[in-house]
């Protein structure tokens, strides 16, 4: 019978030490719990917190790209505005430009018309600015016997006998109408001519 006890002592004193053993390993093992628990809370922590910024910067990366995409579209629009009123205005310039060249032929041809009926005129003509021949035309070198050189800047009062009458045509062209108006010119070579202007 005492061996029963022993052994039921032993076990007990067996279960005991289990019981101790267990109790110890759970300390150890609720310590290792609460240690890991604590370093995933402080994990959690950070991890929330790099969330945080990175939901910030998120936002803060989905705004600079509506404020560029809304930038960007202004900015095409801006270009396809400035093309259309480049195009306009280039339009224009054309239209410009063809209507110049239009005048400047036209100015050509009414040049060429003025010249040749300057140039072959049987009338004597000349263009004063001044005071001072500016043209001459072939009748007028041949009908006072100078070179078309020797005339050209000459001083119109030159060619007139009477200063008067000078002055007089002068005034009459001035008022628009010079019709039958008798002047006496000199030539070259000093012979007196009337003229009928």
């Amino acid at each position: 019978p005492w061996i029963g006890d022993v052994f039921v002592g032993i076990v007990f004193f067996l279960g005991a030490i289990f019981v101790l053993l267990s109790v110890r390993v759970q300390s150890n093992m609720l310590s290792s719990i609460h240690e890991n628990y604590m370093a995933m809370r402080a994990a959690g922590q950070r991890l929330g917190e790099t969330n945080e910024k990175l939901k910030s910067k998120m936002f803060e990366r989905q705004r600079q790209e509506e404020g560029l995409k809304d930038a960007h579209g202004k900015l095409e629009q801006r270009v396809l505005e400035r093309t259309k009123a480049l195009q306009d205005l280039n339009k224009q310039l054309d239209s410009e430009l063809n209507v110049r060249r239009q005048t400047e032929q036209a100015l050509r041809e009414s040049e060429q018309r003025y010249r040749a009926l300057f140039e072959e005129s049987r009338d004597a003509i000349y263009i004063n600015s001044d005071g001072r021949l500016v043209d001459v035309n072939q009748a007028m070198l041949d009908l006072f016997g100078y070179t078309r050189e020797e005339m050209v800047g000459m001083e119109g009062r030159r060619v007139y006998i009477d200063p008067a009458d000078r002055s007089e045509v002068v005034e009459r062209l001035n008022k628009g109408s010079l019709k039958d108006y008798e002047v006496a010119f000199k030539k070259k070579d000093g012979t007196v001519m009337d003229c009928l202007l």
